[in-house]
């Protein structure tokens, strides 16, 4: 008996070593730190200085929207209610410029539109008087994304009743002349708008996430700022989702999309991450969310991300706000991380190579597989698994080919692996 405990001990300390030692696996998770004083969801969540501001939102305890401006102190982890906006509502949108937040559209209680911007400053008085209406911003749950001067206008269910006035599936509104410069409807016709997307601004593109268009998406679209033109993503979500968030952490150079929903589920507590690999973002499993949340609030604050309210899985708003440190600490910094363990890419061997090199992989579950060669710019150049396969561990070559055959020239790859709702991500060298 003595020795069958000692076994069971040891087998127990092994598992844990392998659990919190192994590589790839990351020792950060969410940590709930409280509740909002004010329950929210469809609400903004918006950063200006070294407080978080909470804008809006449908409150239960109300039954209704709220015209609350509420101030969230992350140091003190402290709540007040500072003041309130013109006009109760969720599904709205907003933006930061100047330390004035704008804020427009969304659902209230009554018939009347909101087909108006206006803004206040935390600083003064709160409301400033400013107050500029157009037809384009009479929308719900659009993606709002402000980049220097301009605020980015995506999607959204429009209120407007006359045709010629519906607006186009991106408008630009500019700060300095206070009126909408640019429209552009190249993606969606006006009277056909997706809605509840997430939008991130990376450098000078707009990264645009999912969200409802006749069902649940998972695309990915890019909006080039400069070029004023759309593309489409190389990577999809591995998820479908809508009603999330997205954020981008700068320090990491990594977007984070949390939570939403999708067609199976009204509310999801997963969290993806599109790590930045050379010139482009690949797409991995993050850990997910401690409750289940859409038309949640995020923003990332000081290098942490916090996540504020949103509807759990029975329709009722959640009061907890979660925070995680996204730094990150794997015992091999050009590896990913996937759950559960078992799902595995190793090291190529050798690497640097020339003429050619083994890449082994473990699968914890039967699926269909891929794994794939890319370039820097994130351009796929051979696909060397694409099948069905059993739960087991496997090895292949590849020789610097792509996938007409033609060799390579020297430089630096990554190499992904993936399935249906997981992917990692590493990077070989290739030496002629």
């Amino acid at each position: 008996m003595y020795f069958i405990n000692m076994k069971k001990i040891i087998y127990k300390i092994s598992l844990f070593v392998l659990i919190f030692a192994a590589p790839g696996i990351v020792n950060a998770q969410w940590e709930t730190i409280g509740e909002m004083e004010y329950p929210v969801a469809g609400g903004q969540a918006l950063v200006i200085g070294s407080k978080i501001y909470i804008i809006g939102g449908y409150s239960d305890d109300l039954q209704a929207p709220t015209d609350y401006i509420q101030e969230f102190d992350p140091a003190l982890n402290s709540w007040k209610k500072i003041a309130v906006i013109n006009d109760a509502r969720y599904g709205l949108s907003a933006g930061v410029y100047n330390d004035y937040i704008y804020y427009f559209g969304g659902i209230k209680d009554s018939s009347d539109f909101l087909n108006y911007l206006e803004s206040f400053t935390i600083s003064d008085t709160f409301y400033t008087g400013f107050k500029n209406e157009n037809e384009s911003f009479n929308r719900e749950f659009a993606a709002t994304v402000v980049v220097n001067n301009r605020m980015y206008i995506f999607g959204g269910a429009s209120h407007t009743l006359v045709d010629s006035l519906l607006p186009p599936y991106l408008s630009i509104f500019d700060f300095d002349s206070s009126r909408i410069t640019s429209e552009k409807d190249t993606l969606y016709p006006a009277k056909d708008l997706p809605t509840r997307q997430m939008t991130v601004a990376v450098g000078g593109d707009i990264f645009i996430f999912g969200g409802v268009y006749n069902t649940i998406l998972n695309k990915v679209y890019k909006y080039n700022i400069t070029k004023n033109s759309f593309s489409r993503f190389e990577q999809d979500m591995l998820l479908p989702r809508a009603a999330g968030v997205a954020v981008y952490d700068e320090e990491n150079e990594a977007i984070f999309l949390i939570g939403g929903s999708h067609e199976s589920k009204r509310a999801i507590g997963v969290v993806e991450r599109f790590k930045k690999y050379g010139n482009t973002f690949f797409p991995s499993n993050f850990f997910n969310l401690n409750t289940a949340r859409s038309d949640l609030m995020a923003v990332v604050f000081e290098g942490e991300i916090f996540v504020f309210g949103g509807y759990d899985l029975s329709g009722n708003v959640v009061s907890t706000v979660e925070k995680i440190d996204p730094n990150i600490t794997t015992t091999n910094h050009d590896s990913d991380f996937s759950f559960p363990l078992g799902f595995q890419l190793d090291q190529n061997f050798p690497n640097p190579f020339n003429p050619s090199t083994t890449i082994t992989y473990t699968l914890d579950k039967s699926s269909v597989t891929k794994l794939e060669i890319y370039t820097l710019l994130g351009q796929r150049v051979k696909i060397l698994v694409d099948e069905f396969k059993n739960s087991g561990r496997y090895s292949i070559s590849w020789d610097g080919t792509n996938d007409t055959g033609n060799i390579v020239t020297s430089g630096i790859y990554f190499y992904k692996l993936s399935n249906d709702a997981r992917s990692i991500v590493k990077k070989l060298t290739l030496l002629r």
